[in-house]
């Protein structure tokens, strides 16, 4: 299949190159290809090199046009034929599979189903390829989504979406890894030829996160691109974020999170990402070339809990307000308060993540508009250590305050999120008081019976 491929990819294209393409992914995806170790690097250097600069806008037309191939781009999955198995069983059982259910039905080896990575390493570049203009050589595949601009070709257009969906997939970004390397590089054409509500609407869709997993998991590469991406963003681009995640109006006295979307759950889960990567602070990374943390992450933080939270920052490039009424403080607080209690109860977390986006400007395309925000993971209730948080912030008046900047909140929160439930140290009366707030009887029994233990050590 390699050698066909090779031969069609970077020689003559032939009606079969789709069905052999989809044969490979068979092969790769139910583990019967012959040294499949090797057909990733195989295919992704194939791909890289199979159309020239003077070539490419005849060549991927005809590429798209090669019969079963929009199909074969658009709509494969990506995902591990372990994980698709999973959700499949557990969406028919209703909860999170058993261990021995997990080795009844074989989801106990997802660590060994490789397919879905070693396949995006062609079908991933060809999307980015296909929808890429202007694309100089690079030394390594993390720079190859780097171009003059999106093509505007009906087949670029479609490509760019489906590959921007791909990366704002939690789930995909998990089974791929870095066969999507030169996503955070595509991003950062595909954002930057963006209006205001668009990137609105992308971060509504898990954009920030993506690029956060990418700075502190990636090698330098795609971490450097993905810190260039969110440090591109404006106040107005966080703006049209915060109007996405209000539904309709929420008066000052509004509370249970009543007028919030899915949105305001994309912001809740951004800003506890954003706690987690503000811990590498000061964290030896040891020889890791992904350098998770830098200097100017600080900054970037502060800016991501102020767009999310809509806080002032007025000494900051990325400031959200002062706002320039009382009216207008009042409704800031309103929306802040109504998150917080999104995010400290399960109930209005739901509620709020089954209501969808009311889209300002022009509506996002479907690849992006029908996806589960970050792959499903933000209609999951937050851990009990996130919602003692939201807690516990709620009960903190001055920093619901609207006059209290991100740094603020950040140092504040940060504290509160070290404190852990079941960290090595006894919290103290106050904050075991919101993590009592948060657990059900059973949690509460549990932790309870733990933090006895803890404290007779």
């Amino acid at each position: 299949c390699v050698e066909e491929l090779d031969d069609q990819l970077l020689g003559t294209l032939r009606p079969s190159a789709a069905a052999t393409i989809y044969w490979l992914g068979h092969l790769l995806l139910t583990g019967q290809a012959e040294n499949a170790d090797e057909v990733g690097m195989q295919i992704h250097t194939m791909t890289r090199r199979c159309a020239p600069e003077s070539v490419q806008a005849s060549y991927y037309q005809c590429l798209w046009a090669v019969p079963g191939m929009p199909q074969l781009l658009l709509l494969h999955p990506h995902l591990c034929v372990t994980r698709r198995k999973r959700e499949l069983v557990e969406s028919k059982l209703g909860r999170e599979a058993t261990s021995e259910e997990e080795f009844a039905f074989g989801l106990d080896r997802a660590w060994a189903d490789k397919g879905a990575y070693q396949l995006a390493f062609l079908t991933f570049n060809l999307l980015v390829r296909s929808a890429v203009s202007g694309v100089s050589p690079a030394m390594t595949s993390a720079d190859d989504g780097h171009g003059l601009c999106i093509r505007s070709s009906p087949e670029g257009s479609a490509a760019s979406h489906r590959a921007m969906a791909l990366w704002l997939d939690e789930r995909v970004r998990r089974d791929c890894g870095d066969s999507l390397a030169p996503a955070a590089s595509f991003a950062c054409t595909y954002v930057s030829s963006l209006g205001v509500h668009r990137r609105g609407q992308l971060l509504a869709c898990g954009l920030a996160q993506a690029a956060l997993f990418e700075m502190q998991t990636s090698s330098w590469g795609p971490g450097g691109h993905a810190r260039k991406l969110l440090l591109s963003l404006s106040s107005a681009d966080w703006e049209a974020f915060a109007e996405l995640a209000v539904a309709r109006s929420i008066s000052a006295s509004g509370g249970g999170g009543g007028g919030l979307t899915a949105a305001a759950v994309v912001a809740l889960d951004l800003v506890w990402e954003a706690l987690g990567h503000l811990e590498l602070r000061g964290t030896d990374v040891g020889f890791s070339i992904s350098e998770r943390w830098q200097p100017s992450d600080e900054a970037l933080v502060h800016a991501i809990i102020a767009g999310c939270l809509q806080t002032n920052e007025p000494d900051h490039p990325h400031k959200i307000g002062p706002p320039r009424s009382n009216a207008a403080k009042q409704q800031r607080c309103a929306c802040r308060r109504a998150m917080l209690e999104v995010g400290a109860q399960s109930k209005h977390w739901q509620a709020a993540a089954s209501i969808e986006c009311v889209w300002v400007g022009e509506p996002p395309p479907p690849s992006l508009r029908q996806m589960p925000p970050m792959g499903g993971k933000a209609s999951k209730p937050p851990s009990d250590e996130a919602r003692a948080l939201w807690s516990w912030v709620l009960a903190s008046d001055s920093l619901l305050d609207v006059g209290t900047s991100a740094a603020t909140l950040a140092t504040e929160m940060l504290r509160f999120k070290k404190a852990t439930a079941y960290g090595d140290k006894p919290l103290d009366v106050a904050k075991r008081a919101h993590f009592r707030e948060v657990m059900n009887a059973d949690e509460w029994d549990d932790f309870s019976d733990w933090y006895e233990r803890l404290k007779k050590k």
